[in-house]
């Protein structure tokens, strides 16, 4: 199995993927999430997502304070997601 990092990062990239109808390879880790279409909404949306693919629960507090995608996966990361 992959690292910590290359988990969270595949899941991130296949559920925004999914969500914005794009292939997973567009998504830039500096991209943000404002210029990627994403409100509150579709965040808390991927939250949940994430937190049931992952088998873990997430600090929305945390993410809803991330402004681009890198941002997103060292927060989940650094939280111990998938570990």
């Amino acid at each position: 199995m992959g690292s910590v990092y290359q988990i969270v990062t595949e899941t991130v990239a296949e559920i925004m993927a999914t969500k914005l109808d794009i292939g997973k390879y567009e998504l830039r880790p500096e991209a943000s999430f404002r210029e990627l279409g994403f409100d509150s909404l579709t965040l808390l949306h991927m939250i949940l997502t994430l937190e049931e693919k992952l088998n873990v629960e997430i600090n929305d507090e945390a993410v809803f304070r991330q402004e681009t995608v890198g941002d997103l996966i060292e927060t989940l990361e650094s939280q111990g997601t998938a570990a």
